[in-house]
């Protein structure tokens, strides 16, 4: 067995070696196992000694189980041994006492309803992988309550509340993809785990099923806050008075109507000139994308320190690094206009164009959305429209208080 320091990459990236099962020992944690099967499937394990005997316990399974999770989980397991103390039946003793866990019901779920009648299957128990297990798997199915269940859903659906509305660099997006959580997978979770109980009442397992009456929170509805003219002064103010990089950050939003990451990693080989270049590796769109830069956008760039150490243009490391912690930046600029975020500047942008009498095709080119469908579009229309986006950024700029000119 091939004895590894193992890390999160590598268990992330493990496959099994020419079809057959592989189990790595882990040089950090010793005791902990990793067994990774030929479908995929990744599960840790506590290998121990007592009294001369050698033993294995289950910890969980992989993703539910981080590595950090399953390193804990380990050196608890091995502690009981060391103590003289069977952890495995110290586990059975406890299910017969309290009765079978959550995890274990949903397992039998998976083989003895899920995988002979839903398709979906692997999906369903990923679910429970993901979600269920981690909080409710090592509790007695008997002891559940409604408001156990409404607790875990309504955790679900927070955590996706929590993300960034304007995530959009690579690493935002792998971040996004692995993030547990949503009013999308709060739904999921709650129809999944509503069947393994009902199932379980129909096995006399369980009584009565607590999930039953478990409605899971609505997605929220999507943002429509935009600024008005005296919170736009305010803002303004409260961003001058906050100065580089931070209240610099805040303008260039507001003028640009770019996305505030787009704006925080903007490098200084990417201004050309009166037009900012963004490379197609950091839209949300993954499309490269021209932004005019108003007199007034232009002229707050100029005001920007340049560095020798690095390109960007915002930065509180010599330019090495882009800025981070908006929110923080954000409380500490004392704007005092209520509830409002960065991406609302976007939206203010937006609309006073509209109300300017810019089109919303000029405006969607802007804002880098996805062009109108159709073949002519999608394949022959190339023109980036920089003129007109000239145009309408200048006049939006224009637009604002004389005062609040740069």
């Amino acid at each position: 067995m091939p004895v590894k320091r193992l890390t999160a990459l590598f268990v992330e990236n493990a496959r099994a070696v020419g079809g057959d099962r592989v189990e790595y020992a882990d040089e950090v944690t010793s005791g902990l196992h990793l067994r990774v099967g030929n479908n995929g499937h990744k599960s840790w394990s506590a290998v121990f000694r007592i009294g001369g005997r050698k033993g294995r316990m289950t910890l969980g399974t992989y993703p539910a189980l981080s590595l950090a999770d399953a390193r804990t989980a380990a050196l608890a397991v091995i502690a009981k041994a060391q103590a003289g103390d069977d952890p495995v039946s110290e586990r059975r003793e406890k299910e017969a006492r309290y009765g079978e866990t959550v995890e274990k019901i949903g397992r039998a779920w998976v083989e003895q309803h899920a995988k002979p009648n839903n398709r979906s299957w692997r999906f369903q128990e990923r679910q429970l992988e993901l979600y269920v297990y981690p909080k409710l798997g090592s509790r007695a199915v008997s002891s559940l309550k409604r408001r156990d269940v409404i607790d875990l859903i309504d955790e679900i659906a927070m955590k996706g509340r929590e993300a960034d509305e304007d995530a959009n660099s690579k690493a935002d997006e792998k971040a996004a993809k692995r993030r547990l959580g949503g009013s999308t997978a709060a739904d999921n979770v709650l129809r999944v785990l509503r069947s393994v109980l009902n199932w379980a009442v129909s096995k006399d397992k369980l009584t009565a099923n607590p999930a039953v009456g478990v409605r899971a929170p609505q997605k929220p509805k999507a943002r429509e806050r935009t600024l008005t003219d005296d919170e736009i002064k305010a803002v303004w103010a409260g961003a001058t008075a906050l100065g580089y990089p931070f209240g610099t950050h805040l303008l260039l939003c507001l003028l640009t109507g770019q996305r505030r990451t787009e704006v925080a990693e903007m490098r200084w080989e990417e201004v050309q000139g009166d037009t900012w270049a963004i490379p197609s590796s950091r839209t949300k769109s993954k499309r490269s994308h021209l932004v005019p830069l108003s007199p007034e956008a232009r002229a707050i760039l100029d005001a920007c320190p340049r560095f020798k150490e690095g390109s960007f243009v915002l930065s509180t490391t010599l330019g090495r690094r882009p800025i981070s912690g908006f929110s923080k930046a954000k409380t500490e600029s004392a704007i005092s206009i209520g509830d409002w975020r960065c991406h609302d500047l976007r939206r203010t942008c937006a609309t006073g164009m509209a109300r300017l009498g810019v089109l919303g095709e000029i405006i969607s080119r802007i804002l880098n959305h996805a062009a109108p469908s159709g073949v002519t579009n999608a394949h022959y229309n190339h023109y980036d429209y920089i003129t007109e986006k000239r145009k309408a950024l200048d006049l939006w700029a224009a637009s604002l208080p004389i005062s609040m000119r740069a």
